[in-house]
């Protein structure tokens, strides 16, 4: 995983800090079905940004955000020895995009918090 962040203060009531980053990983595992020796091959890559804003109003603080990412995972079976022959070969892909609003305070002896998210997701193989 690899990821950048930046924050950026405005005074001592807020600040906005932006992450991007990477994610990937790949492998293979065996499992014993019957008599054979099915090779599943996995690889995954995952990028996003995600940026907050968050500020103190009086005694109430308050958050703000959003988020996007792109993930695409590969699927394989193989059946062992011959790994150059596939049985299915796919890859699913993921896209998400959210939002969120968030406020929280005390007044007295009780504390409140109010939270709201919006979120979008698409799924395609």
């Amino acid at each position: 995983m690899a990821s950048v962040q930046h924050t950026r203060t405005f005074g001592a009531t807020a600040a906005v800090t932006t992450t991007v980053y990477r994610n990937s990983a790949g492998g293979a595992y065996d499992v014993l079905v019957a008599d054979d020796l099915w090779n599943f091959q996995l690889d995954h890559v995952w990028y996003g940004i995600l940026s907050t804003a968050t500020w103190r109003l009086g005694g109430v603080e308050l958050a703000a955000g959003l988020h996007a990412s792109d993930y695409a995972r590969d699927h394989a079976l193989s059946i062992r020895p011959d790994l150059a022959t596939t049985l299915y070969d796919n890859t699913g892909h993921k896209q998400e995009q959210s939002g969120f609003l968030k406020a929280a305070g005390r007044r007295g002896a009780v504390e409140w918090t109010a939270d709201l998210q919006l979120r979008r997701a698409s799924f395609r193989f």
